[in-house]
């Protein structure tokens, strides 16, 4: 078996998965109706697969052992699934007006853009939970933190935590996404950092798309948010920020092993170049070709 994951294979994931995605959502326009729910959702669990198979596949072409270097472990401390669960709660809570008041700018800038996310009205509940809540959790951990932060966490915690985070969010190229992707990707990030078990961000991925879907259906209606959009937004990220520093500061020391971070390839460096550059595009095309 080869070395385990460094940056070099952070980038080249990060550039597969990319194309891999375009080739996918080209593939599945054209089998799939979109407009009936059903194939809605059967679309979105093979895209979803999809995505997460390249980091395996990706693995097995390299020869590197998946359990090892993913960090599919079992043996787990309770306290990092609390900080995760908190830490999402109160993000997805912070998040949310701030969010909102950022999509305003970007609809009264560009007005044919109308933020969110698209979802059939007509969808139950065991559709979303199943593609949305468990599909989505498990291959883009797999892929985002259990090979592409891993990678990065080569070269230091905070490096690896923020450009993984940057990467997760600019990869869904939606920007009524792009703030708590980020700020929940740090999330995810740090608790596969502290736990070095994939098992924990799956677990917070979860939890926090379950937790916008309940939000969303039960609580977003009453017009809570609205009502209380400058409370949230500074006491959420006041105690976002104390969580975060309590736990990545005062729960025990990683011992990570020593991985040997080799210089970047250039054709790596292009095909990154590149996949970055179809992300900010599609960012961008969202809005001005809405």
């Amino acid at each position: 078996m080869n070395s385990l994951l460094n940056k070099q294979h952070s980038y080249s994931v990060f550039s597969l998965a990319v194309a891999i995605s375009l080739l996918a959502s080209l593939i599945i326009s054209l089998l799939f109706d979109m407009q009936s729910t059903l194939f809605y959702w059967v679309a979105n669990a093979l895209y979803s697969f999809v995505i997460g198979s390249v980091g395996f596949l990706y693995l097995k072409v390299q020869k590197m052992d998946v359990i090892a270097n993913v960090k599919i472990k079992t043996k787990l401390r309770w306290f990092d699934f609390l900080f995760v669960a908190v830490a999402v709660f109160v993000a997805i809570n912070f998040t949310t007006p701030i969010n909102s008041w950022f999509c305003q700018l970007l609809e009264d800038a560009f007005p044919n853009y109308t933020a969110g996310v698209s979802i059939p009205q007509d969808s139950n509940w065991f559709q979303l939970i199943l593609v949305v809540c468990i599909f989505a959790s498990i291959n883009e951990e797999f892929l985002f933190r259990g090979i592409i932060a891993n990678g990065f966490l080569s070269k230091g915690p905070v490096y690896g935590i923020l450009i993984s985070s940057a990467l997760f969010a600019l990869f869904h190229m939606n920007p009524a996404q792009t703030l708590p992707q980020f700020v929940l990707g740090c999330v995810f990030a740090l608790g596969f950092y502290k736990s070095q078990s994939v098992i924990v961000p799956i677990f917070a991925h979860f939890f926090s798309n379950l937790s916008v879907l309940l939000l969303s259906e039960f609580v977003e209606p009453t017009g809570f948010y609205q009502d209380n959009e400058i409370l949230l937004a500074v006491a959420g990220s006041l105690i976002f920020v104390a969580v975060f520093f309590v736990y990545a500061k005062f729960t025990p020391k990683v011992e990570s092993e020593k991985v040997e971070n080799t210089k970047v390839l250039a054709p790596t460096w292009v095909a990154f170049i590149f996949a970055i550059g179809w992300c900010l595009f599609n960012w961008i095309g969202n809005m001005v070709l809405a």
